[in-house]
């Protein structure tokens, strides 16, 4: 039987690769001279224990003098400004800007300060830290990740971490040594590879691990990095079969509602009942996404900070296209609204279950990236190995379900069949 040509895949399969509110403006602030400094600062030390009121909220300045440890009390090393909200007390930094101005924050400042200074100007040196975080419910290890930066004298790097990660607002469990960095991008990346990986771990047995970090920020441009930080947890995933037959893998059930049929029109998928997915590409790239309007969301102008529409703001070569991709059931959310005594019923499209099946095809593009797959959406891009825009995933849409979704949807669009192996 002769083959036709068309109905391949690749060429070599053992290659693989809305109006808003006016803007009131911000009343505009006059900073203390020295003088006037000196003045107030005398007028709340005259007041002594009782303090000085700040107008009507609750809120009093109050001069504390240099004391060593005593009954329920930590050493202040120097004579401090303090605010008192209710019966606590904290030191106010004490850092003055170039037009005089003062800080006021008590977030990190201590009384075993000489000058308590808040974490943003401990020191003049700025640096980052990246933890991992995890925790055993049950039989199953939940991980999480967390990113910070910090401000530290050069001499008490370790000591203003401390400082600045007690006060943030963490994942649950126990977090392991921090990663350091000297600047945002390298602590940024590394990020964004320890996330893509739990994800990708959590996909590989939902029965053992769980992501608990809201969000996951794709590594995108960190292949070699994501490949060797999972050996490093000793799993791998790869390409175990190729079907090379476009007609043979049409056959193959398609896992996110119903797919779009040659010649429909992304409008032709949205009704009362459905919102729809859609691929925009070109040569160079793909970006997974969904809609309830059909309305074009990566316009520059509407839209200035949109992924799509900046890409092809600054690299694109005009021949972006989007392509249908497939309906997904959405449900209608009856909302009751009452207003002097009239009520009246609105009906809001429920947006969820389309926004779980997208995060779904975005990590369906990213994996197909990851391992430089065709674009198999436009016949113009067929033979281009394109690279992910997509940038985030929401790890709550990721359930035990996912990955035989992701398999499916793999198998039957890029012929190509995946699995995780253990190291």
């Amino acid at each position: 039987m002769e083959v036709d040509p068309h109905d391949y895949i690749y060429s070599q399969p053992e290659i693989a690769s809305q109006s808003t509110p006016p803007i009131v403006p911000q009343p505009e602030l006059y900073f203390l001279s020295k003088e006037e400094r000196a003045f107030a600062i005398g007028e709340i030390i005259a007041a002594g224990e009782e303090g000085k009121d700040i107008g009507d909220t609750g809120i009093k300045f109050i001069w504390k003098e240099k004391c060593g440890v005593g009954f329920g009390q930590k050493e202040r090393v120097s004579d401090q400004m303090h605010l008192k909200v209710g019966r606590h007390c904290r030191p106010i930094c004490t850092h003055i800007g170039p037009q005089c101005e003062d800080c006021f924050s008590t977030t990190g400042t201590r009384t075993s300060e000489m000058e308590p200074k808040c974490f943003m100007h401990k020191g003049p040196n700025v640096g980052y830290s990246v933890y991992e975080f995890k925790k055993k419910e049950a039989e199953v290890t939940e991980i999480g990740h967390m990113i910070i930066s910090y401000n530290y004298a050069s001499n008490k790097k370790i000591d203003h971490l401390t400082e600045a990660f007690s006060s943030r607002l963490k994942p649950k469990g126990t977090a392991g040594q921090p990663e350091l960095f000297d600047n945002c991008d390298d602590a940024e990346k590394r990020f964004a590879v320890l996330q893509t990986v739990s994800m990708l771990k959590c996909l590989s047995d939902p029965t053992k691990f769980k992501y608990i970090t809201p969000s996951v920020s794709l590594a995108n441009g960190l292949e070699a990095e994501v490949q060797a930080e999972m050996e490093k947890q000793r799993f791998t995933l790869q390409i175990t079969g190729i079907n090379n037959s476009k007609s043979a893998n049409a056959k193959i059930p398609f896992p996110f509602g119903r797919r779009a049929a040659p010649g429909e029109k992304l409008t032709d998928l949205l009704d009362d009942d459905n919102g729809a997915l859609y691929i925009k590409c070109d040569e160079k790239m793909f970006y997974g996404g969904q809609t309830v309007s059909g309305k074009d969301s990566h316009d520059i102008v509407r839209n200035p900070t949109d992924t799509v529409a900046q890409y092809e703001n600054e690299y694109g070569t005009g021949n972006l296209v989007k392509i249908p991709l497939c309906a997904i059931p959405i449900s209608n959310k009856v909302k009751t609204k009452t207003e002097d005594k009239a009520t009246s019923s609105t009906r809001k499209k429920e947006e969820d279950p389309l926004k779980k099946v997208e995060a779904h095809l975005q990590i369906c593009l990213y994996i197909a990236y990851l391992f430089r797959l065709r674009n198999p959406f436009h016949p113009t891009f067929a033979k281009t190995h394109p690279y992910c825009l997509n940038k985030e995933v929401i790890s709550s849409y990721i359930d035990d379900n996912s990955w035989e979704k992701i398999v499916l949807f793999l198998k039957r669009e890029f012929g190509c069949k995946f699995e995780f192996i253990k190291l």
